[in-house]
């Protein structure tokens, strides 16, 4: 199996190279699976257009936590982890690879570890990149070590059967991924507003582009649901302020001895005077401030009036 050593490798040196692969990681957003990241996000970071950031604290927790969670694993099941310090490749597609947390000594079987709030069960996305790690390393079996740091406190070991089905189903989705979207540089696509937001930042100056019948359907659509949003925004405005007026002075509302609505004051919080500041100290002021680029602002005309007002001519 091809690999490349991240031994002594720092933390910047191994996010700069996980951009030339899919990793295990990447493989439940590739495939619509993870709530956090998308297909998009994917494809942004792979052709280095990301404006993610490559880490953030829960990443961090999690990497701090790692030895910790070893040791838990190794005392759970009786067994010695050997950290693995490398990035392994597919013997088929160099472009699909992963980085194991660890391998049990022996056995050649990766192990996962993870930091959770809470735990049910293996969401999907993690079940995606288990299954990557299998794909890639060839192993039939992926120990997934949970240390869960919320309320109730557990540690939860589950080993985990290859799907040949599902990671043959993946390995083909990912392959396309790569060659027709990174490759190309044909973003996937969006399947989200996010998505959109994402991929469409730039614009061609005073450009215009004629409707089609389907783009108008979907501007009658919006446009209708704007109204039934500001009706539905007025009716809330409304009846709240018929709580509030109940209420006056007034913190809680219950009914049957149970709390329906609070209503209480918030600390009292410091902010910057920005205005104040840049008026007082103008120098000091710029030199602490950047241009940051404007961002596309999405608005809708209400003039479906003046075409219903066309079609009664035409209708004439």
């Amino acid at each position: 199996m091809k690999y490349i050593s991240t031994n002594k490798m720092n933390h910047q040196k191994w996010l700069d190279l996980r951009r030339g692969y899919i990793g295990a990681s990447d493989a439940g957003a590739v495939l619509g699976f993870n709530p956090y990241r998308s297909a998009v996000d994917v494809y942004l970071d792979k052709i280095g257009q990301s404006d993610n950031l490559d880490d953030n604290l829960s990443m961090l927790i999690g990497r701090e936590m790692e030895p910790t969670i070893k040791k838990l694993f190794e005392d759970y099941e009786n067994v010695k982890v050997r950290n693995d310090n490398k990035i392994r490749l597919d013997d088929q597609y160099e472009f699909l690879g992963t980085n194991l947390d660890g391998v049990v000594v022996g056995e050649t079987v990766p192990v996962e570890y993870k930091t959770a709030a809470v735990w049910d069960e293996i969401p999907d996305y993690y079940f995606c990149q288990i299954q990557h790690q299998m794909m890639v390393t060839g192993a039939e079996d992926c120990y997934l070590a949970v240390l869960v740091l919320g309320r109730n406190k557990q540690f939860i070991v589950e080993k985990v059967k290859r799907v040949d089905n599902f990671v043959d189903g993946m390995k083909g989705r990912l392959v396309s991924f790569w060659n027709d979207n990174v490759l190309k540089q044909i973003p996937p696509q969006p399947e989200s507003l996010k998505d959109a937001k994402k991929l469409y930042i730039s614009t061609d100056p005073d450009s215009i582009v004629d409707a089609n019948e389907e783009v108008f359907s979907e501007y009658l659509k919006l446009n209708a649901l704007n109204k039934q949003k500001s009706e539905v925004e007025h009716d809330i405005s409304l009846t709240k302020k018929n709580i509030m007026i109940f209420m006056q002075d007034k913190e809680v509302v219950e009914r049957g001895g149970i709390p329906i609505v609070t209503w209480k004051k918030s600390k009292a919080i410091r902010r910057f005077d920005r205005k104040r500041f840049s008026l007082e100290q103008p120098d000091t002021y710029k030199q602490y401030t950047t241009t940051k680029e404007g961002n596309r602002r999405f608005l809708l005309k209400d003039v479906e009036p003046v075409f219903a007002a066309l079609e009664g001519e035409r209708d004439e």
